[in-house]
């Protein structure tokens, strides 16, 4: 039997991908906070696997971190650059630097729904149009 909260996080998940997708076709300046949800889309994905494949994970954000504990050293070899990339969205960008270019938003969002998909492969994927 699957664990409950697999279901919610996924839920969460798409809901975050759903505002990545409609900021780029309504606002597509706020590069930023797009980020920030691709991020909050793949944490909840990736500890909606860890909880598929029955462990747990601890309070934390680290991508990395929560990659590595899924054992699969391969996806951390193929997506570990861009998952320490949108590290740096989970709070800092929130409160100091600067938004990443769209082409990074583009190239974050196609990682990250490609690894999810490798985690899910049911998992619906929205294409991302900017306007």
């Amino acid at each position: 039997m699957a664990h409950p909260d697999v279901a919610v996080l996924l839920e969460k998940a798409s809901k975050d991908l759903r505002a990545v997708v409609a900021l780029a076709i309504q606002d597509p300046m706020l590069t930023g906070i797009m980020a920030m949800h691709i991020q909050q889309f793949i944490e909840k994905v990736i500890k909606a696997r860890i909880l598929v494949e029955g462990r747990s994970y601890g309070f934390t954000h680290d991508l990395l971190e929560l990659l590595g504990s899924i054992g699969d050293e391969d996806l951390v070899l193929q997506y570990g650059r861009h998952m320490a990339e949108l590290n740096t969205y989970a709070v800092k960008i929130r409160y100091e630097g600067s938004d990443p270019p769209r082409e990074r938003v583009v190239s974050l969002y196609a990682s990250s729904t490609a690894l999810a998909v490798e985690l899910f492969p049911d998992l619906d994927v929205p294409a991302l149009r900017f306007l």
